[in-house]
């Protein structure tokens, strides 16, 4: 945590801060946190505000402040901004949430950057950390970092944090999602893409049956089709064809054909049977 105040300014302060170098740091971040929260406690209503850079951040911290003790901070003594709505409204106190994960995120843009740090009337305090905000991405918040480190306006404090949490980064958490899916989606094409190798690199089945004319199917009674044999010789010879004689009734049969020299027909016509009587 760090203030945008000149602590060179204040000789109380100054001199205070130089007495409590040499003791433990710890004790040393406590007693300023105390002084912080003193001096906010001395405001009158709607005269502090926090600004953030994200909805659901503002959305936690509304929370985190209707959960504290009415006692210590009553109803309307803080309010919660974005740095979007936030143009038009100043106040004595502001507090700069710059809570980020491992990048400068929004804090990269300067625009937005000097409409957070402009709403104070008398005292801004930024939060934020100190590695992200020191980090060579962040070139404006290094130039405010470096003004405030020779001003002795650099102050650690722990379990703070907690009350400005990291997990409410919106927008990180949907890019880790949008990574998620396309890796997803990436594993899911190679593992297709493999599959589709392998299935390539099987040896073919090669058929051993010897082409010729197809075998007729024969269905036998109910039973599985059977391809009849196909008896393999010459072409019979065309012949005559093979009368049918019917006999009392029973099955027709082939009738024998003799096979020789054509039998000459006498060219003398019989009389007919029906037709010869004496002549008168």
């Amino acid at each position: 945590m760090f203030s945008t105040k000149s602590y060179m300014d204040d000789r109380f302060d100054v001199e205070r801060y130089k007495s409590k170098k040499g003791k433990d740091k710890a004790q040393d971040c406590e007693d300023r946190e105390e002084r912080i929260q003193q001096f906010l406690r001395s405001y009158e209503w709607g005269r502090i505000l926090i600004v953030t850079g994200y909805r659901e951040q503002k959305r936690l911290l509304l929370k985190t402040l209707a959960e504290l003790p009415e006692a210590e901070v009553p109803p309307g003594l803080v309010s919660v901004r974005t740095i979007d709505d936030s143009p038009s409204h100043q106040a004595e106190a502001v507090i700069c949430d710059m809570v980020r994960t491992d990048k400068p995120g929004f804090m990269m843009e300067d625009q937005r950057l000097a409409v957070m740090t402009t709403r104070a009337q008398a005292f801004i305090i930024n939060v934020g950390r100190t590695d992200v905000i020191k980090g060579k991405d962040a070139r404006t918040l290094r130039t405010i970092y470096d003004y405030l480190k020779d001003r002795d306006a650099i102050v650690k404090v722990f379990g703070w944090n907690e009350f400005c949490s990291i997990k409410a980064d919106r927008k990180d958490q949907q890019e880790t999602a949008t990574q998620d899916a396309h890796k997803a989606y990436m594993k899911a094409i190679t593992t297709a893409y493999h599959d589709y190798i392998d299935e390539k690199k099987k040896p073919e089945v090669k058929d051993e049956s010897i082409a010729g004319p197809s075998a007729q199917r024969v269905e036998k009674g109910k039973g599985p089709q059977q391809e009849a044999p196909i008896v393999k010789g010459p072409t019979p010879v065309a012949g005559p064809s093979t009368q049918r004689v019917e006999k009392n009734g029973g099955p027709q049969q082939k009738a024998p054909v003799a096979k020789g020299p054509a039998v000459k027909q006498s060219r003398a016509k019989a009389p007919s049977s029906s037709t010869v009587g004496l002549s008168k």
